[in-house]
């Protein structure tokens, strides 16, 4: 199989990594730059003839790819890895598909009642190169609560309600933080990082904090009007967890169904449950140690970024056939 695959910026997966897996599936990959002129795409298209176009898709300029793919006959897939965040214009694009796979079983829903034939869910995965345990004795990476990602209302309400409620230490890492924190007095207690981190950065605060805090961003009215929830893990979830690090996270049912075992992953469903949670684990280091490390095993078993490539690999091979006995 031949797939050309779209060079953009699809974080949390990174371009290279997907390249890499789908040539471990025996797929040839070649690649194109994103938002190229539309003739462009035509002629690459034709000279390369894949057997599909491949993107991770959000958000962006991809009306001229769209059309070029249309125009050459080439199938087109792609994994949405938005879903549900960009949820009222994934809906408007996702016909463009042959073949679509989403992250989120509840949106997945939503494409299937549009109408989608070839929609298969596609949770959100660990790329174990990025995130593995990496401990260190530097203080600024450790402490007894973490919490990675741009700061939010939700966040920021957990975080003040626990600077509040307890003497723990808190690191909070991400973009907005300063201001959503700004009414704390300075506090040795609290520190921000007040800017994205990169993975080789966010790992460090993964690996050597007591508890991550996993609260998946909240959903933006310009993106997902109707506040359509999710239901499946974000990728924090799946990057903390590969860091071996032990996790209290926002309840969502897609979760629990991921791991033998329901108590390997701790799910609340408040800020006063994430308290009672958070300090019957900060005095039991052996659970905490013990079930972090058993959800790090289980991912890595069954939900790496080589399981998703092999998944994407299987489902378009079966679609492949399927048009091609069509056609006979």
């Amino acid at each position: 199989m031949k797939i050309a695959l779209v060079k953009s910026n699809p974080l949390p997966y990174e371009h290279e990594s997907a390249v890499k897996q789908f040539a471990g599936h025996g797929v040839f990959v070649v690649s194109i730059s994103h938002e190229q002129p539309e003739d462009v795409y035509i002629a690459w298209l034709k000279k390369e003839r894949p057997d599909f176009a491949f993107c991770f898709f959000q958000k962006g300029e991809w009306d001229r790819f769209f059309s070029a793919c249309k125009k050459t006959g080439i199938p087109l897939a792609g994994w949405l890895i938005r879903d549900p965040y960009e949820l009222d214009y994934t809906k408007r694009m996702v016909h463009h598909f042959d073949v679509a796979f989403s992250p989120d079983k509840n949106t997945a829903a939503v494409y299937r009642k549009l109408g989608h034939q070839h929609l298969f869910d596609l949770p959100h995965c660990l790329v174990p190169e990025r995130y593995f345990p990496d401990k260190t004795s530097k203080q600024i990476y450790q402490s007894d609560l973490c919490i990675t990602g741009d700061a939010d209302h939700k966040k920021a309400d957990y975080i003040n309600y626990l600077h509040r409620q307890t003497d723990w230490t808190l690191r909070v890492v991400g973009r907005g933080w300063s201001n959503a924190i700004r009414e704390f007095k300075p506090s040795p207690r609290l520190l921000a990082i007040n800017y994205w981190v990169p993975p080789q950065i966010a790992r460090l605060f993964y690996s050597n904090t007591k508890i991550v805090l996993t609260i998946p961003d909240e959903l933006k009215a310009s993106d997902n009007a109707t506040g359509f929830p999710a239901a499946s893990p974000s990728p924090d979830f799946f990057a903390a967890a590969g860091c071996k690090a032990f996790q209290l996270v926002e309840k969502r049912k897609g979760i629990a169904g991921m791991f033998h075992s329901p108590k390997t992953i701790v799910q609340m469903n408040s800020k006063e449950e994430c308290l009672a949670f958070a300090g019957h684990y900060l005095e039991n280091e052996k659970a905490r140690v013990l079930m972090a490390e058993a959800a790090r095993n289980e991912i890595m078993k069954n939900h790496t970024f080589t399981h998703r490539i092999s998944m994407i690999v299987s489902c378009l091979m079966e679609y492949a056939t399927a048009i091609h006995q069509e056609n006979i």
